[in-house]
Formats: C-alpha cells, sequence, structure tokens
C-alpha cells in the first residue's frame, strides 16, 4: 500500500516587530496571497474596538495572529504582503514601495521545503520579522478547542478564563499561537458548563508524517489552575481526532479536523 500524501503548504508561524523599545501592536494589515486567493492573517485598525480575546501580559512579542480561514497553498508562488504602520500614520497615504514583501517562487530551485525560516523585511512600523515554512508534504488541520469547567461546591463562580493555548509539529521547534489571553463566560451556567474556546486563529498546515503537538495552560481569572497539558496527534489526509486534557477543575478537549485537499 502506497503510503498517504499531502501536498505543498506554507505555515506562517509568527510575525514580530524587532528592535527598538516595546510598542502598541501595528495598524494595517498582513495578508497572504498563494495563487488561489488572497488571506488576511492580520488585521488592527486604531479605531478598532477592544477585542473579546485580550492579549495577556506576557504576550509573545509577535502579533496574535488570526488566520488564514484555509491553508496556504504552495502549488505555485506565495507572497507576504506586510502593510503595517502606527496609529499617527493611519491617515498617510498609502504606497505600496512602503509595504514589506516577502515571496516565494516554486520554480526557483533554491528555494528550501521543511524548515523554518526567519526574514526580516521592511515597513513603515519597523522592521519585522516573519517565520515560515514551506512543507513538501502537509495537510490542514481545522482545530476545535472546548473548555469544560468544574466547580467545587459551595464555590463562587469565577467566569473569567486566562491562558494560553500553542500547537507544535514535532519537526520544528517552534510553536503556532492559537491563544494568548482572556476571555470571558456570560453566565455561572457557563462557567459549569462546555464553552468553545475563541481561538485567535484555527487552521495550521502540518506536516503530514510528524505528531502534532497542542499545548493549554488555562487558569480561572483568579490564578487557579483549570488544565495544564498537552496532547499528542497524528497527522492523517481526513478524518477527526478528538482528544481531552482533564485538569484540576476542569477538562480541555480538542477536536482537529484533517483535510489532505
Amino acid at each position: 500500500m502506497l503510503p498517504a500524501c499531502g501536498r505543498p503548504l506554507v505555515e506562517v508561524f509568527s510575525v514580530r516587530a524587532v528592535g527598538g523599545p516595546a510598542r502598541r501592536p501595528p495598524c494595517g494589515s498582513v495578508n497572504v496571497f498563494d495563487g488561489r486567493r488572497g488571506q488576511i492573517i492580520y488585521s488592527h485598525s486604531g479605531e478598532q474596538p477592544a477585542s473579546p480575546i485580550q492579549s495577556s501580559s506576557h504576550a509573545q512579542d509577535g502579533l496574535l495572529l488570526t488566520g488564514p480561514y484555509r491553508a496556504i497553498s504552495a502549488d505555485g508562488s506565495v507572497a507576504i504582503k506586510l502593510d503595517l504602520h502606527d496609529a499617527s500614520q493611519e491617515l498617510a497615504p498609502s504606497s505600496e514601495a512602503k509595504a514589506g514583501l516577502i515571496s516565494w517562487d516554486v520554480y526557483e530551485p533554491s528555494e528550501e521545503y521543511d524548515k523554518a525560516i526567519s526574514r526580516i523585511v521592511d515597513t513603515r512600523y519597523g522592521p519585522v520579522e516573519v517565520t515560515y515554512a514551506v512543507l513538501s508534504n502537509a495537510v490542514e488541520a481545522s482545530v476545535e478547542v472546548t473548555l469544560v469547567r468544574r466547580e467545587e461546591e459551595g464555590q463562587a463562580a469565577d467566569t473569567g478564563v486566562r491562558g494560553r493555548i500553542v500547537a507544535r509539529s514535532q519537526l520544528f521547534e517552534i510553536e503556532t499561537v492559537l491563544l494568548d489571553g482572556e476571555f470571558g463566560q456570560s453566565s455561572r451556567a457557563e462557567s459549569t458548563g462546555a464553552t468553545t474556546i475563541p481561538l485567535a486563529r484555527s487552521i495550521l498546515a502540518v506536516p503530514l508524517l510528524w505528531p502534532l503537538m497542542v499545548e493549554a495552560d488555562l487558569r480561572a481569572r483568579s490564578g487557579d489552575e483549570i488544565a495544564i497539558g498537552s496532547l499528542e496527534f497524528q497527522p492523517e489526509v481526513d478524518g477527526q481526532h478528538v482528544k481531552r486534557l482533564v485538569g484540576r477543575s476542569g477538562a480541555v478537549q480538542v477536536k482537529i479536523t484533517w483535510s489532505g485537499e
């Protein structure tokens, strides 16, 4: 029997500002074009209201990416466009020359596969580092995480949840952040029932032949542990896997839907 085959895909692990003192997250957008579609993986306006997913105080020094919504194809050429600036530049006329650009060409013999690549590009916000990989044999993973709280008798409900959920292929020592911050639950009923966690991003490109780890560190707003640990998944070209991480005062259920198309 022939081994299952995936397809060439791109995973953008992180985008982060480099150099200089810490600043507010940039305004603007990061877009990826793969010949099939254009996708926004980061977008922020200075006039936008606060997100329901609040950034944590220890948030990664990168931007909290919110896409892609479909895995990025590497069947042809790929371009990552970074049109980033600070709020004071929002009214400045846009210029293609001022947007950072990273390109990858499938027809270029020197292009590398299955290796994490970091490149620094200049933007109106300043230098930005993009870390990504072009995978030769990959599948799309759609991640859904559900939190189930347990409340001790007589204990007051703590409806706030904060923490971090990341995914990491064992091919790389680099994590993809799915959640980093705090989200609330609107009622006491929700605090003891199942709640779908609003991940910042849920679509990953993962190497088919390497296990995928999903790690969670979730706590109540008070700091009490809910669930901490990791789950291992073996990627497939189709189907679903569901696993549960049981913690001190709750459980995290992770469902991954695989697609090789």
